[in-house]
């Protein structure tokens, strides 16, 4: 049910592709074999700054993609039914990306229980907390799953071994993505800015005009 490599870098990541292969050759079933399957891929990229500000960027550039990259990677309808990778909260999002939020560490992972945000989140930012703050977070938490990483937890895309066309460097590139808008200070934070005011205008929700808006970026991010 389950394959877990050892860490690996970024330069060796194509070396899994014959994991893959071979895996389709053992008829191995993905995803999409079976409606209860459920069958997920997780990426643990690796931080690039243990501190509370690269966090808090890297997850606010991932509450404001993931109605995109949920879109585009048609996540199996098996898995939007499981618990395990449930959206944000919109009461947490709009926390966190307000202008006048700039938590430190412990406010972070604080925040992050006080919304009732658990491992079932498509990102899991609960084993980097345990890694740079076990004894708050372990405090506050009520799993025991949970193993203290250097890593970001990112449990969305599915599994889709069973189809030809799919590749981990797909699902690896969706991830990029989140990299990019953490790292450009200035786009994050007028990203940031136009869905709180979206989100104020719009009675109906605003995840369609979001997704073509995120759209509009990742065109011009090539």
């Amino acid at each position: 049910f389950e394959i877990i490599p050892p860490p690996i870098p970024l330069s060796k990541l194509s070396s899994l592709d014959k994991l893959v292969d071979e895996l389709r050759d053992w008829k191995a079933k993905g995803t999409g074999s079976s409606f209860f399957y459920a069958f997920g891929l997780h990426l643990n990229p690796e931080v690039p700054e243990l501190s509370a500000e690269s966090l808090w960027r890297h997850l606010k550039a991932y509450v404001m993609l993931d109605a995109w990259i949920r879109k585009d990677a048609d996540i199996d309808i098996s898995r939007k039914l499981t618990p395990y990778i449930n959206e944000y909260e919109m009461d947490y999002i709009r926390y966190i990306l307000r202008e006048d939020y700039q938590p430190d560490l412990g406010t972070l992972i604080r925040d992050y229980f006080k919304f009732e945000n658990s491992r079932n989140r498509s990102l899991d930012m609960l084993p980097v907390f345990m890694f740079m703050n076990e004894d708050l977070t372990s405090g506050l938490l009520e799993e025991e799953l949970t193993s203290a990483r250097p890593t970001f937890h990112y449990r969305l895309p599915n599994c889709s071994i069973e189809e030809e066309s799919w590749s981990l460097a797909e699902e690896w590139n969706r991830w990029v993505l989140v990299e990019k808008l953490a790292e450009d200070e200035r786009t994050l934070n007028q990203y940031a800015r136009a869905f709180l005011n979206m989100d104020d205008k719009s009675v109906f929700g605003i995840k369609r005009k979001w997704i073509k808006l995120m759209d509009r970026w990742i065109t011009d991010v090539g």
